[in-house]
């Protein structure tokens, strides 16, 4: 067809001129997309046989004629194939969903239960745009009855709209989307770039849209000029957009809202940055907001602005009230081993653990994703092997932690949209079958999944093929980690669930693919057994200028991924209250690494000297103290005591406790010197990462900012250094004078 506006030749399916962007149908065309392909092998007919002995000719026609009428009855009958048994899985007291062969399931039954209320109880979480679990698991698709729309990782996260049961996919707008919502024929979005990718000035702030793409309005009208600002849309209750918003000055956090309407923004609550956490995971109650921070789960009253810390000290990653009770998961920053799924009241009583890997299982449990839905909880659970790359069930279990069922395996995320399940397959290093690599979502109908058929009754949503590169390349992709790290920004989603040691090889895997040789023996093995590996370029002759745009923004990615090369010394050196106890000198110069600074920098150690040790001495005696072990330098202190008063003296004054005291005295004793300066030892060379994000200061003067590269211009010194769980540095304060 051709536009009214512009004059020029288009598609017929397009809403809007790719040219001029004149509206060309007003609404979603209702019979304009091809018929979906029969593609689904689960259901068969059943074809009548006739036998036709000793007639006539003249007889057959009637006998055509009759069966044309009764033909359509007889295909009607369907019978339903019998699904293979769920794997039996490992976890205690966890088992599969029933088999579902045993007998036959109407059309009619189907339907009435695919209409199943989802009855949400007095006192949980509301969304009135999706279902609150949803946004646990990126809020990716929704619905308007007809048609979805949803979020395309197969083009940079652009969002599509499909008719249900078709099976072609249309691009919706050329406006990249997150945290999608639908409310009354508006689609509800945090905006975003293209392939969702954090990096520079962007815009957060959130929009709504029709469904027919117009009316594009932007609700909270934030700023967003610090590369470090970031808005994440949270939730629709009461007529409001709820979000969490920081300026990214490093200040603070910001609760607030905007009318789904339009008007003016609301900030509820300001968390400063000292009790900031990743995920504030802001539930909405009637009016009450509940979020979570350092010191625990606030509430505040949306009237008042009262906040209340209701449990002081709760933690998780993240949490979603339902009737009352908090139900919610933790892991590694948690101080668990595994990711775990527990529960408990509002009023902080009644804690229990719903859901424990078993550890003999013999991966690593990373992460978890749940929602709630017709008054069950629907899990994740997103692992890694050595020799795969991920792996991700989904499981069933009660609110009260009993009958844990395990549904499908081989998923990365999961919507729950119209009683359908909408999800991704994972594919794993071993995975041979293409079309994997090409599907990123599947639905079933969530009777079938409940039953344990639903990979057996899963569809693709929309046909991959236009999207597929050609099919003399599918094998050698398949053979990569991240196939197209060199034709597109890689997203949160295509990192989430692997390993370290995968995202270390991802990222090398860039290098080479350019024919890049590795000075490190391990990366030198691994690439030297890949069929399409050709090393032929020295390490110090490489040129990062042979990378293409989208190489060097992955490499960046994939390394803001990876735990710092000096990790495990800093572990080893242990922590006190969540700060290191080990101090850092750090060096001029830095690299700028996307999201984080790379740093030089000496590490030290307090000196101390064994209580026993310390209980012998006596006026006179002399020790030898470390002051570089790398060096295996020593200095010489004489003990000192005049009354109860006890020093070491080296040049400089070394306090002790009093003599009085030493009886008691156990451990090591720690020195200190002029003012109470811990006196240090060099243990270590190497190296600081640090995000953009932290927080650097002087507790002497209170002055605290979010770090800069000017931090780096001139030595300095930092002795209160916080990390994250990859060993990136969190906070860089000095204290004392």
């Amino acid at each position: 067809m051709f536009c009214k506006e512009c004059g020029k030749q288009i598609p017929d399916q397009v809403k809007f001129c790719p040219y001029c962007g004149a509206e060309t149908q007003p609404a979603a065309p209702k019979n304009k997309q091809p018929l979906p392909p029969s593609n689904s092998p689960k259901c068969q007919r059943k074809k009548p046989v006739f036998l036709i002995i000793g007639l006539a000719v003249f007889f057959l026609i009637a006998v055509i004629a009759a069966a044309a009428l009764i033909l359509p009855k007889l295909l009607g009958k369907k019978s339903v194939s019998s699904p293979e048994s769920p794997e039996t899985v490992a976890e205690a007291q966890v088992s599969t969903a029933a088999d579902p062969s045993s007998s036959e399931i109407s059309d009619t039954d189907a339907a009435e239960d695919s209409k199943a209320a989802n009855v949400i109880p007095p006192n949980s979480a509301e969304d009135d745009g999706n279902l609150f679990g949803n946004s646990h698991c990126y809020a990716r698709v929704v619905s308007d009855g007809t048609y979805l729309y949803f979020r395309n990782a197969l083009d940079k996260e652009r969002t599509y709209w499909i008719k249900k049961g078709d099976t072609t996919a249309y691009p919706f707008s050329d406006v990249y989307m997150k945290d999608l919502h639908f409310k009354d024929g508006w689609i509800y979005y945090s905006r975003t770039t293209e392939g969702d990718i954090a990096a520079g000035t962007r815009d957060n702030n959130i929009y709504r849209l029709r469904t027919d793409a117009s009316g594009n309005t932007n609700l909270t009208n934030l700023a967003f000029d610090n590369p470090q600002s970031w808005l994440s849309f949270e939730t629709m209750a009461g007529g409001r957009c709820f979000f969490v918003y920081t300026d990214g000055n490093g200040k603070s956090v910001d609760i607030g809202f905007v009318p789904e309407n339009g008007g003016s923004v609301t900030f509820l609550a300001r968390t400063p940055a000292a009790n900031v956490v990743d995920n504030p995971c802001i539930n909405v109650i009637g009016n009450n907001v509940y979020y979570l921070a350092k010191d625990g789960l606030h509430c505040v009253d949306i009237n008042t602005m009262a906040d209340t810390i209701v449990i002081p000290g709760f933690s998780c990653e993240e949490y979603i009230i339902y009737d009352g009770v908090i139900y919610f998961w933790t892991g590694e920053r948690q101080g668990e081993p595994h990711a775990k799924l527990s529960s408990i009241k509002l009023d902080n009583t009644d804690r229990k653990d719903l859901f424990v890997p078993n550890n003999r299982l013999g991966f690593s449990t990373e992460s978890m994703q749940f929602s709630i839905y017709q008054g069950n909880i629907y899990f994740i659970l997103i692992t890694s092997y050595a020799e795969e790359k991920t792996y991700g069930r989904l499981y069933k279990i009660n609110l009260d932690g009993s009958d844990c069922l395990q549904l499908m395996d081989d998923i990365s995320w999961f919507n729950i949209i119209d009683d359908t399940l909408y999800y991704r397959y994972i594919d794993t290093v071993n995975s041979s079958d293409v079309i994997y690599q090409y599907a990123p979502y599947y639905y079933a109908p969530f009777q079938s999944v409940e039953s344990g058929n639903g990979t057996d009754s899963s569809n693709q949503l929309f046909n991959t093929e236009p999207f597929k590169s050609d099919s003399s390349e599918s094998f050698v992709s398949a053979q990569f980690i991240l196939p197209d790290s060199d034709k597109r920004i890689l997203t949160e989603y295509d990192i989430s669930g692997l390993s370290e040691d995968q995202i270390r090889l991802a990222r090398n895997e860039i290098y080479a693919r350019h024919g890049r040789k590795f000075t490190s023996q391990d990366l030198n093995e691994y690439f030297s057994g890949q069929p399409w590996y050709q090393g032929t370029i020295e390490a110090a002759a490489f040129n990062d200028n042979s990378l293409n745009e989208y190489e060097r923004a992955n490499i960046n990615i994939l390394q803001s991924h990876e735990s710092s090369p000096d990790k495990s010394v800093i572990d080893r050196y242990g922590y006190k209250n969540g700060v290191s106890v080990l101090s850092f000198f750090t060096h001029p110069g830095i690299e700028d690494c996307g999201t984080y600074y790379k740093v030089q920098a000496d590490y030290y150690e307090g000196v101390t000297i064994p209580a026993a040790t310390l209980k012998k001495l006596k006026p006179g005696d002399t020790l030898q103290l470390p002051s570089n072990k790398l060096t295996g330098e020593m200095f010489t202190v004489t003990y000192c005591q005049s009354g109860d008063t006890a020093w070491l003296d080296g040049g400089n004054q070394y306090y002790l406790p009093k003599p009085s005291t030493f009886a008691s005295l156990n451990g090591d004793i720690t020195l200190y010197q002029d003012s109470e300066d811990r006196t240090e030892c060099l243990v270590h060379k190497g190296e600081l990462y640090v995000l953009k994000t932290a927080i650097a200061g002087e507790s002497i003067t209170d002055d605290y900012r979010q770090v800069s590269a000017r931090e780096f211009q001139y030595d300095h010194y930092f002795n209160n250094v916080t990390f994250d769980s990859r060993g990136y540095v969190t906070r860089l304060v000095t204290d004392g004078d």
